[in-house]
């Protein structure tokens, strides 16, 4: 009965953030006809819609563009890669071939199942990369919310052969030079005030040898040494301290890493993932602008 409650609230959770996220984007509508967006390509060859990607580039088509591939967030049981696009429009023109990809989600899958689903798409480009003309000497990896936390972790698995036997993935053979996140969901355990079904979903009751990673993401910092990392949060997000725990964690094992924490807004809120939702604010320009300025050093 406990289990199926939780379920339930996930269920109208994720109906709720499906309504305002269509709004919006209704609303906001902007267009994308100056890009080339190559939509909908299977990563699995599973016909699940949720194993998917797609390319953004600028028209003009110029070679050895830096790649940015990213993670939507979500918190692990919503959205997809549609969620992200104005977002990661805004890189492409910038000069940036942006991957934008989706995954499964819970509770239809489990979490070590997600970041399965990363380190496959992560395999796929490269495997991929003439196909598709990807740079893979330039690679960077962005993620929001839900989508920062994964991005650790398929960050920490591209390197640690260690994790990668716990988690029953593949080497991706992709070298990740640097991290953009924007209000991580760290800590799931510490989430539970936010989504306490997650704990029970996640490994759903399976003794898994990766729990002790997947309830406490700080060891994967016992590892790996995480390439450079860039973090923006605000004062009005919801889990603003989480990206400080995660400064914290980048400062004792010294990474190279900056963050960009706004205030609270004055014409608008500045909340959770602002940048991602509302790109177009000015606060969100100068994130993305700041995001490249270390991405791309």
């Amino acid at each position: 009965m406990k289990v199926m409650t939780k379920r339930l609230k996930a269920f109208f959770l994720k109906a709720f953030l499906t309504f305002v996220d269509t709004k919006r984007l209704k609303k906001q509508n902007y267009p994308v006809d100056d890009l080339v967006i190559v939509k909908d390509i299977p990563y699995v060859q599973d016909g699940n819609p949720l194993h998917r990607l797609d390319i953004l580039s600028q028209k003009e088509g110029f070679m050895n563009m830096p790649t940015i591939i990213n993670i939507h967030g979500g918190g692990l049981i919503y959205g997809d890669k549609e969620l992200n696009q104005n977002f990661n429009a805004e890189f492409a023109r910038r000069g940036f071939q942006v991957i934008s990809l989706s995954y499964r989600l819970l509770p239809n899958c489990t979490f070590d199942e997600q970041v399965q689903d990363i380190l496959d798409a992560l395999s796929f480009i490269r495997n991929q990369s003439q196909t598709y003309s990807i740079n893979l000497n330039k690679v960077f990896m962005t993620g929001d919310s839900a989508g920062g936390l994964l991005t650790l972790f398929a960050v920490a698995l591209s390197q640690s052969e260690k994790l990668r036997n716990l988690f029953n993935v593949k080497d991706p053979k992709i070298d990740i030079k640097g991290m953009g996140l924007i209000s991580t969901m760290l800590d799931i355990k510490e989430r539970n005030d936010i989504i306490d079904y997650a704990p029970i979903l996640v490994l759903q009751g399976k003794d898994h040898l990766a729990s002790d990673y997947i309830y406490e993401p700080s060891k994967l910092f016992e590892e790996v040494v995480f390439p450079s990392c860039w973090m923006n949060t605000s004062a009005e997000d919801f889990i603003h301290t989480d990206t400080l725990k995660l400064k914290q964690l980048f400062e004792q094992n010294k990474v190279r890493h900056e963050l960009l924490d706004w205030g609270k807004g004055d014409a608008y809120r500045l909340d959770h993932v602002f940048p991602v939702t509302y790109p177009k604010y000015q606060e969100s320009q100068k994130t993305i602008d700041a995001m490249i300025d270390t991405l791309d050093r």
